[in-house]
């Protein structure tokens, strides 16, 4: 199209979706069932529904029930959390299933052909790094009891989390991570440092889901999340794209040559230069030295010369078509570290 010439192109219309936002909710809901199961609560347990439960030692409370799934909002549809979610217990076998089409019986993880994606090891490799990033091994290795036994304060209305995450679509793709290690595992190198994401819940700056759950969270506290794009990024999605930055490693060839223009200078007018201190020492005495007025500070410049080489750095960040239902693994630092 960028080269003004025509073309022909023969398409096949395999679907066609008139409600979006129906579709990818009934995603989201065969997603759950496929992965442990789901249960919508309600706010007063009408029509035989359920009731969010208070007691952590009730046995349909999310801490315990048989369904991995629970609504994290009584008032929100197809907004899950996974609240017993542990990378360790995916090393155990107990992983997500993801499947194409979703909720599927049809055993074909992730919707592309090629590495990372087409290899069946991908999960372990990832709940390895997560354990191994955030637990340690050997002597340093700190068991993760789960949220039941985990003895810490939610976040709250009041407080700010650090968040560790991985966002993926519902095939299982990973479109952002501010893991390093997952970085490493998906792309093959890390080409910009992850940090943690501060996220300030009275000054909320992640997609909505985020502000219904971290909330209801624990420091310390592992989680998974999965909604539909009416709590993410909508009808619009988001654009993908790619940012470049440049950075120095020295100062340039022009610069040097100013720096040598001032060595010159010295040599003349300098306390023994030619002029024989006839400026009393003002360049420096003995080169770019450090008794003269410009000494320390040309040369402290001039003993950190190089080449002037320069290092660009591109970051690439993946499109988000509208209506796409996401999942979001997330971490909560533990409190005060």
């Amino acid at each position: 199209m960028s080269a003004k010439r025509p073309l022909i192109v023969d398409m096949e219309i395999c679907d066609t979706v008139k409600n979006p936002l129906e579709a990818e909710g009934s995603l989201v809901d065969a997603f759950c069932e496929a992965n442990g199961g789901m249960v919508m609560f309600t706010k007063d347990g009408e029509d035989d529904s359920e009731k969010r439960p208070t007691d952590p030692e009730d046995a349909k409370h999310p801490y315990n029930r048989a369904e991995r799934w629970v609504s994290a909002c009584d008032t929100v549809a197809q907004l899950y959390v996974d609240v017993r979610y542990d990378p360790a217990k995916e090393l155990a076998g107990d992983r997500f299933t993801f499947s194409f089409p979703v909720g599927s019986e049809r055993n074909e993880p992730y919707n592309v052909g090629f590495e990372p994606y087409n290899g069946s090891d991908l999960e372990k490799k990832i709940a390895e790094a997560l354990v191994k990033r955030f637990h340690g091994e050997g002597d340093d290795y700190e068991a993760y009891k789960g949220v039941a036994d985990l003895d810490a304060d939610s976040v709250g209305m009041e407080g700010t989390a650090k968040i560790w995450y991985i966002g993926r679509f519902l095939d299982g793709f990973i479109f952002d991570t501010n893991i390093d290690e997952v970085k490493q595992i998906i792309y093959g190198e890390v080409r910009k440092t992850g940090s943690a994401h501060s996220y300030d819940v009275q000054n909320p700056d992640l997609i909505t889901a985020f502000y219904y759950i971290v909330p209801h969270l624990k420091y310390g506290q592992w989680a998974t999340l999965v909604t539909t794009s009416t709590n993410a990024y909508g009808t619009t999605g988001k654009s993908g794209g790619s940012s470049t930055s440049t950075s120095s490693n020295g100062y340039t060839s022009s610069y040097y040559d100013y720096l040598n223009y001032l060595n010159y200078s010295q040599m003349y007018y300098g306390n023994n230069g030619y002029y024989g201190g006839y400026y009393n020492d003002y360049y420096g005495y003995g080169g770019l030295g450090n008794y003269g007025y410009y000494g320390g500070y040309y040369g402290g410049y001039g003993g950190n010369y190089d080449s002037g080489e320069t290092v660009t750095t591109t970051e690439v960040y993946t499109d988000i078509p509208s209506f796409s239902p996401l999942i979001f693994q997330i971490y909560i630092e533990p409190d005060g570290e």
